[in-house]
């Protein structure tokens, strides 16, 4: 009960410290907490998505969050790669009902920052206490016999340490780089408060088999008692006098910094990255000094395994999706536009009240918005640490010296330069990130510049030593309280982004309607985008997709990390969708393409199950889009089976109901032309004449087919397939799948073309679109197999067509 007290005291407070700062910085968020989220509209939505999309698939679906279908539909996407943030998801989980969505976005913001502080002053506490205990360690004879000590170790270790840690934590919770990534909607860089909890337990589990820990009884000092009033120098006083020596045999901070590493990637897995480089970096400055011993590596195991554990859920379907392909690193990624400039460190952002429109002119030449701004006095007490305790400090300093070089990215940038000129011989300066892009799973993380994380955790620590050996060289408490005001007023202005711009998060009435009718169909937004973090296709906006948490009906576009190319291809070669994303992009639709469009129209709307069309203003000055919108809007019109008159109209959005074509009861897709790419998936290859009739070749093991129903009942499904054959080929089957159930029946292919019929029952099927998996034998390269055969792909069967007719 008593340590409980002294935490209720002294932590609390502290905690409560950060808490009241992170409302103040983060002005004015606490004022429009239900409506409003920080961002400009660029990703903070996706993350607001997430928490919505993670209660409603683990709750309502009783579904893996890791994949949806509400996007990207009829593909669907996998969630596995995606920065889906999960531990904010579980954090969400009971406050969602309590606060509605926008609320806990920002209340898990919030705690973020504060948590933040919180664990970095934990950490510089544990640094600066291990110090103290060894320069203690050398008066413990004095101790024990109550002995006073000097007026700089009484506030060394009574007030010293405590306020050191708390600056600290402001460099770490309050640097302009977290405010940055907060005003770009990057909630995933924000959540890095379990980071410092890593290191913490890290370096406790890799610490000496014996530590000797003294504690003084300090207290009882008469300057001790004049110096601070009775009730802070009780809170802050130990009250007992004795030398204690512990035996660390056992795992718990092994088992501790596992839990805190898995925790901190399920906030965002690429901060793993800067899990793995500390270690090492630490594990070699204790190899250097040949301190390493059996205990610490079976800790270390301890370590690895409980973090690869509780990590197990994400990391198995992570590499699933990465051995299935499609996901590999196209070029850097964009890891030169994601550099810091050199000229970063130490020009203010653009978010700063006072400073930011110079900034802003500054800014403008570097290669991204800048997101790493030191300050002046933080760098300036660092290195002061650093001269003063060059031994003690080494590995921060190495750390925030390593990590501040991998944020400058592959090249170095000066004020927006690549290339210099050397006498007339233009040169560029590559940089040590070249070796993490050509190593695989981390060359995953292509934006060097969120090794700010790391860097400023580094610059934190050495902010504490350095404050905590300014304030014991001031002898009287007003004058030392008032300095570490200062550091403290000084260090948060440097990094100031007041007001924090935010974004309105109240949706649209029309989706309310929408949601109130029911069963499952698609509506369309415009502006249509599809985007990935290497690019989009379309004027893609993730607001829209954040709508779809009141409406709960699905998309065909969508926002995700990383995906297969061909979630992109499939919806790019659907003509009408063509055709808007070239109107938004500034290309041009012939006349004649639209009469195509118009034509296809009915079958689109048939196949999405289409019902609404929704048309959103543009965001002033965003292109593309903003500029393209009036065109944009007037195609749809065109085309698209409207209603003649909008049923919404508000604010800019206009909202129309999508004229339903007649059910059907037969349908057939006529393989290798252009209409039947609407209906195939993945596995497909090109449009082709395969002996003698148009056809396409099943290019995997496993080919996919939608067919939109809306007729139940036994239906004759009918497929015009040949097998491919080569000398010596093994005899080719295939097997239907319907929905995820797998049909009895096995059909031998023949190497001509043969219609080959099996019958789906209607409990198999449903209304709306379906999914007909077609699975083969095997797969061949005819580039291998046949001679004088080019072709490189894998082929199994070719399809000529796909038939399916109600009942027998």
């Amino acid at each position: 009960m008593a340590a409980l007290r002294r935490w209720l005291r002294t932590d609390l407070l502290v905690i409560g410290l950060y808490l009241g700062l992170t409302l103040v910085l983060t002005y004015p968020l606490a004022m429009h907490l239900t409506t409003h989220v920080p961002g400009t509209n660029v990703d903070e939505y996706a993350f607001v998505w997430n928490l919505w999309w993670f209660k409603h698939a683990l709750l309502d679906l009783h579904t893996s969050p890791l994949y949806t279908q509400l996007i990207f539909y009829p593909l669907g996407v996998s969630l596995a790669l995606y920065t889906l943030t999960i531990f904010n998801g579980l954090l969400a989980l009971p406050l969602l009902p309590l606060f509605g969505l926008v609320a806990t976005s920002n209340v898990i913001l919030i705690f973020s920052f504060t948590i933040s502080g919180y664990a970095a002053y934990l950490l510089v506490y544990y640094l600066l206490s291990a110090h103290n205990t060894e320069h203690a360690t050398r008066h413990t004879q004095h101790a024990i016999h109550n002995t006073p000590q000097s007026p700089a170790d009484v506030w060394r270790v009574a007030c010293g340490v405590p306020l050191a840690a708390f600056l600290a934590g402001l460099v770490y919770a309050f640097t302009a780089s977290r405010f940055v990534y907060t005003a770009l909607g990057h909630y995933d860089i924000v959540s890095t408060q379990w980071l410092p909890f890593y290191v913490l337990f890290l370096l406790q589990a890799l610490r000496q088999p014996t530590t000797e820990v003294v504690t003084t009884n300090i207290g009882s000092d008469d300057f001790s008692r004049r110096f601070f009033s009775r009730r802070l120098w009780g809170w802050l006083s130990p009250k007992t006098t004795k030398v204690v020596t512990t035996k660390l045999s056992d795992n718990r901070y092994a088992l501790a910094a596992g839990l805190f590493a898995a925790l901190t990637m399920y906030c965002e897995v690429s901060l793993g990255i800067f899990l793995g480089l500390f270690t090492l970096l630490y594990l070699a400055f204790v190899l250097s000094a040949r301190r390493f011993i059996v205990g610490q590596l079976r800790r270390l195991a301890v370590l690895a395994i409980t973090a690869a554990v509780l990590h197990l859920p994400v990391l198995l379907p992570a590499l699933r999706e990465l051995l299935a392909g499609g996901y590999a690193l196209e070029g850097w990624g964009g890891a030169d536009f994601l550099s810091v400039d050199l000229l970063g460190f130490f020009t203010p952002t653009i978010f700063h009240p006072l400073w930011g429109q110079w900034a802003t002119q500054a800014t403008a030449q570097f290669a991204d918005i800048n997101t790493v701004f030191l300050g002046y006095l933080a760098p300036a007490l660092a290195i002061f640490a650093v001269v003063r305790y060059r031994r003690r400090l080494a590995i921060w300093a190495v750390t925030a010296l390593a990590s501040a070089i991998l944020s400058l990215g592959p090249l170095l940038h000066v004020n927006g330069c690549t290339l210099f000129d050397l006498d007339g011989l233009e040169v560029s300066v590559p940089l040590p990130f070249i070796i993490l892009h050509y190593l695989p799973i981390v060359q995953a993380n292509r934006v060097p510049n969120r090794f700010s994380v790391l860097l400023t955790l580094a610059l934190a620590v050495l902010v504490g030593f350095a404050a905590a050996d300014l304030l014991t060289r001031v002898r009287r408490r007003p004058l030392a309280l008032g300095l570490a005001g200062l550091l403290a007023a000084l260090l948060v202005f440097e990094s100031l982004a007041v007001p924090l711009p935010l974004t309105d998060a109240r949706v649209p009435d029309v989706y309310r309607q929408i949601a109130s009718e029911p069963g499952d169909f698609t509506i369309l937004q415009l502006p249509l985008g599809w985007r990935n973090s290497f690019g989009t296709l379309g004027a893609e906006r993730t607001q829209l997709q954040y709508y779809q948490t009141v409406h709960g009906k699905r998309l065909p576009n969508g926002n995700v990390s990383r995906n297969p190319s061909f979630k992109f291809e499939y919806f790019a070669r659907i003509p009408i969708f063509q055709s808007i994303t070239d109107l938004e992009m500034y290309q041009e639709v012939s006349p004649e393409q639209r009469e195509r469009d118009r034509a296809l129209a009915a079958e689109v709307v048939y196949f999405f199950d289409l019902r609404y069309v929704i048309l959103h203003p543009a965001l002033p000055g965003r292109p593309p889009y903003a500029d393209t919108q009036a065109r944009t809007e007037a195609y749809v019109r065109q085309v698209l089976p409207l209603e003649p008159q909008p049923f919404y109209e508000q604010d800019g959005v206009v909202a129309y109901r999508v004229r339903q074509p007649a059910a059907q009861s037969d349908l057939s897709v006529d393989f290798g032309t252009e209409a039947a790419l609407l209906y195939q998936g993945e596995g497909w290859g090109r449009n082709e004449e395969i002996a003698g009739t148009t056809a396409n070749w099943a290019v995997a093991r496993q080919a996919r087919i939608f067919l939109p129903l809306r007729s139940l009942g036994d239906y004759t499904l009918t497929i015009g397939a040949l097998s491919l054959a080569y000398p010596g080929s093994p005899p080719q089957t295939m097997t239907v799948q319907v929905n995820g159930q797998r049909l009895p029946d096995r059909l031998a292919l023949a190497p001509a073309w043969t219609p080959y019929t099996v019958t789906v029952p209607a409990r198999f099927l449903h209304s709306g679109l379906n999914e007909i998996v077609l699975e083969f034998a095997w797969t061949a390269v005819p580039g291998k197999v046949l001679p004088g055969s080019t072709d490189p792909r894998p082929l199994a069967a070719a399809v000529d067509f796909v038939r399916l007719q109600q009942g027998q």
